[in-house]
């Protein structure tokens, strides 16, 4: 799995983010930036929610600390959450996926993921 195809997912997610119109408006308010890490590639992408429920995606070149929250987790795996594919918290548990931040951006992020991905039929979970 190549960084590109993580770019893609995550360039994919941001997408459906800012046509939502509910995953929107679950941050509205919701400033962060998400230093995603695939640990197996090296691929080191930022999604930066803005606070108008719009979203962006960023290659760094060193986020260093200017990150908020941090997931990190073999390619695939992160390529197949952001795609729809797996449960991020199934993920988590079974110790495949790790964050580092506040739990409450977790928790956020994770009903984000829930709900763009419920929208769309696919079968998460």
């Amino acid at each position: 799995m190549t960084g590109d195809a993580l770019e893609f997912a995550l360039a994919e997610f941001i997408e459906r983010l800012n046509h939502d119109d509910v995953a929107r408006r679950m941050l509205a308010d919701w400033r962060r930036r998400i230093l995603v890490e695939a640990v197996d590639t090296g691929g080191r992408f930022v999604l930066v929610s803005t606070g108008t429920g719009a979203g962006d995606l960023e290659i760094p070149r060193d986020p260093g600390d200017a990150v908020d929250m941090r997931i990190f987790g073999g390619s695939s795996v992160l390529v197949d959450i952001f795609m729809g594919r797996r449960d991020p918290i199934d993920e988590y548990m079974a110790g495949r996926l790790r964050f580092q931040g506040m739990q409450a951006d977790e928790i956020r992020l994770d009903a984000v993921v829930a709900c763009l991905w419920d929208d769309a039929g696919a079968e998460v979970g």
